[in-house]
């Protein structure tokens, strides 16, 4: 009985699943327009633009001879933000990071940069040095500083400063809108180019 009850509950989220992968909209943006479907009187209305909703869309991307793509996957790639927690310790390392980006990434394959101040102690007493810190990446993009510091201390009783980093990281998917962001910690630098491949693959998919 619980076999055949563990049976009809498999059955029922299979079909579920069908049913929402059959009635799911193609794409969701402006260069996934034109997409088809077997029942042509099925279509779809987003951001002014009308769409068939399908499986497979009308576009053709560079890759290599014998290679498919999953369909509907981007045309393009948006450049996803850059994310980095910091704290008073790490200010130099993460001035190299900084730089690397600045200096490795010509064709701005990466996108804005969103710098977490984790610490205790408050950030205007870092002013100057996070200035500094920013120079020269502020002038190839938009740099945003965020002070954690009142809601650390707020915290400090139970969380430690690793912790709220990891809580800083995850929090920072909703500040961001690019569908990708690079998350990095101040001891990661680049030592060569940034390419549209080191972060994605041939179909415009995140690299596992």
């Amino acid at each position: 009985q619980r076999q055949s009850s563990w049976t009809n509950t498999m059955l029922a989220f299979t079909l579920h699943f069908c049913l929402f992968a059959l009635l799911w909209p193609c794409g969701l943006g402006d260069e996934l327009a034109h997409c088809h479907r077997a029942h042509e009187d099925v279509h779809v209305h987003h951001e002014g633009l009308e769409m068939k909703a399908g499986h497979t869309c009308n576009r053709s991307l560079h890759i290599a001879p014998g290679q498919h793509c999953p369909s509907c996957t981007r045309a393009t790639i948006q450049a996803p933000y850059v994310v980095m927690a910091t704290f008073e310790r790490d200010l130099c390392k993460a001035t190299y990071a900084l730089n690397s980006i600045a200096k490795y990434d010509k064709h701005h394959n990466l996108g804005n940069i969103i710098l977490l101040w984790v610490s205790q102690k408050p950030m205007e007493l870092y002013a100057a040095r996070i200035k500094h810190m920013i120079r020269m990446v502020a002038r190839t993009r938009q740099v945003t500083v965020k002070d954690l510091s009142p809601k650390f201390r707020a915290n400090a009783g139970w969380l430690t400063g690793w912790a709220v980093q990891q809580v800083a990281k995850l929090k920072s998917a909703s500040m961001v809108p690019s569908e990708y962001i690079v998350v990095l910690d101040s001891k990661n630098t680049f030592g060569r180019l940034i390419t549209k491949r080191t972060f994605f693959t041939e179909c415009n998919q995140g690299i596992r």
